[in-house]
């Protein structure tokens, strides 16, 4: 069931109502549905890889995926939606430090590589060996260690799957995202690797929005140590953030449908952080009643409550600004002069265009 925050739904299906069902029988050991909701996706890889994430991990803390292939051993989703589950429980098992963690991890490897021989046209397994990579933070494995060809000021890394997935879907939200997730797992800051992604996608992709994922973390470390809105408001950051507000959001016919609740959340932090509360109030309206808390927390330093109450105000900000106070962007839209790169802060996120 979604659990409620200060007037949002954190719900990880987020608009996706048809998914949202599916969850709930899966949670409930029952797999039909999950099975023809894949079926119906088909080869919409973006929404495949949405819908199979969101599943899996309602999926981790039973055996319906078992029980699914028991009945379809050969069905390419099921055994996909299996290794999915297998690499959710290997992560976690990490984390948690279990003593049986190196198994589950080369497990999931395994099921992984199966996977990619059943449906040899799904991006799916690459993405899901780009989220076991992070579990390998020495790099111990050669194949986590590539030359990032496309530009060789970023790490060397799991390349090679990057790659891949690239070659069935280009410009993938979530291969993206667990790229990052390997870098900043290796003590890389992740926000590089996301400014570049974002500054190749074509207008519309999620990719645009992947800038603000690596800023959200380090607002993170400035929110404990000084005014870190200060740094959101200086006119590169406003610029850049009204950059993907209109590269990105401003896009899509049907936002509700077509962008993900956590990217939604991300960009309404920053235009809410940033003043430009207009554009705010525009993203606050497309996401509800749906939030995802986690770039809350990550400014919060993890305090759930203090992120809770950080999202309740910027909703409240948002649709209580008069516009006669001037801190929506019309202004902003027109300007998308390069500024220099300034030493620290915004700069090392901002400085480049994304455009």
């Amino acid at each position: 069931m979604p659990i409620r925050a200060r007037g949002f739904l954190l719900d990880p299906a987020g608009h996706d109502r048809e998914l949202a069902a599916a969850v709930e029988d899966v949670e409930a050991q029952q797999w039909t549905r999950a099975r023809d909701l894949l079926a119906d996706t088909a080869d919409d890889w973006e929404e495949r890889l949405f819908r199979t994430r969101v599943l899996a991990a309602a999926a981790a803390r039973g055996n319906v995926i078992d029980s699914w292939l028991q009945e379809d051993p050969d069905n390419p989703d099921a055994r996909f939606m299996r290794a999915r589950v297998s690499v959710d429980r290997a992560v976690r098992a990490a984390r948690q430090g279990l003593h049986d963690a190196g198994r589950w991890e080369q497990q999931a490897r395994v099921l992984s590589a199966q996977a990619a021989q059943c449906n040899p046209s799904d991006p799916g397994p690459y993405v899901c060996l780009l989220h076991l990579a992070q579990l390998d933070v020495g790099q111990q494995r050669r194949e986590h260690r590539f030359r990032f060809q496309w530009d060789p000021l970023l790490p060397s890394g799991p390349w090679q799957f990057l790659y891949e997935s690239d070659r069935r879907h280009p410009y993938s939200r979530e291969a993206y995202v667990r790229s990052m997730q390997f870098v900043r797992a290796i003590g890389r800051p992740e926000y590089d690797l996301g400014a570049w992604a974002a500054s190749v996608a074509p207008e519309g992709s999620p990719l645009r929005v992947l800038p603000l994922y690596g800023w959200v973390r380090e607002a993170n470390f400035q929110e404990s140590h000084g005014p870190w809105r200060h740094e959101w408001c200086q006119e590169t950051a406003r610029d850049a953030i009204d950059r993907i507000f209109q590269t990105w959001f401003r896009c899509h016919s049907d936002p509700r449908r077509q962008c993900a609740v956590e990217d939604l959340s991300h960009l309404a932090l920053a235009l809410w952080a940033s003043r430009q509360l207009e554009q705010a109030h525009e993203v606050f309206e497309v996401m509800a009643p749906y939030a995802a808390l986690g770039p809350w927390l990550s400014i919060a330093g993890g305090d759930r409550s203090r992120a809770e109450q950080m999202l309740h105000q910027a909703r409240r900000d948002a649709h209580y600004i008069p516009r006669s106070r001037g801190f929506h962007g019309d202004g902003h839209r027109a300007r998308h002069a390069q500024p220099s790169r300034p030493r620290r802060g915004v700069g090392r996120l901002f400085g480049g265009s994304s455009s």
